[in-house]
């Protein structure tokens, strides 16, 4: 499951196709859109409590549905070797607005660090959504126009409307669409992207410790 399902986008779309190739190429597009735009942060501390406040807002939701949940994040131990222990028994929780993940036991047990690690984005996700749903639409089309020869994609017909504009079933036309699509793609990540100075990679950790904090040097808006 992604931000959208296979039905709102054949809806969307018009394109026509078996539902699990509609699902990879919906997948493939939602990771390509993580990696792009989100970054990348871990929130370690040896301090035990159950409620950690993390140092950034915007937590992004990176599974399915509209919302972000406790799918969202990942919260586990590590011994001083760094070996990591998952926490069986813990129902962890997020408070969005407060940037706070608050666990239902104390942690973390002796001599380990808790990690929290969670993707963040440029505004709230509610407020990103129909966006980033938009630039999934994008992505996946062309995903389906390059690996599916047009004689499938017309199915019997000449032409085919998109975005309100026919578009006629030939190699000529379809390269076309992908090329006005990677331009639509190339603005809108732009646009989602947050602004961000040399330091700061797309798609990688920036570790922050408990006691001693490293500046991802982002610009908040």
């Amino acid at each position: 499951m992604t931000w959208q399902t296979i039905e709102e986008f054949k809806t969307t779309t018009g394109i026509s196709g078996t539902d699990a190739f509609i699902e990879k190429a919906l997948t493939y597009a939602q990771g390509k859109i993580v990696k792009k735009i989100f970054v990348s942060l871990k929130y370690s501390t040896n301090e035990q409590a159950t409620s950690f406040i993390v140092e950034r807002p915007y937590f992004m939701n990176i599974t399915d549905g509209e919302t972000v949940t406790t799918n969202d994040i990942d919260m586990y131990e590590t011994n001083t070797d760094g070996y990591r222990f998952d926490i069986t028994d813990l129902k962890k929780n997020i408070v969005e607005k407060e940037k706070r993940v608050v666990s239902s036991i104390l942690v973390p047990r002796e001599s380990r660090t808790l990690n929290i690690e969670y993707k963040i984005g440029k505004e709230w996700f509610a407020d990103m959504l129909v966006d980033l749903q938009e630039l999934q639409t994008l992505i996946a089309s062309n995903y389906i126009f390059s690996k599916k020869p047009v004689s499938k994609l017309q199915n019997g017909l000449s032409e085919w409307s998109l975005n309100g504009v026919n578009v006629r079933f030939d190699s000529a036309s379809m390269k076309q669409v992908i090329e006005d699509n990677d331009g639509l793609i190339r603005d809108l990540i732009r646009n989602l992207r947050p602004q961000r100075f040399k330091g700061v990679r797309m798609g990688y950790n920036n570790k922050f410790d408990g006691l001693r904090k490293r500046e991802t040097r982002l610009i908040w808006k």
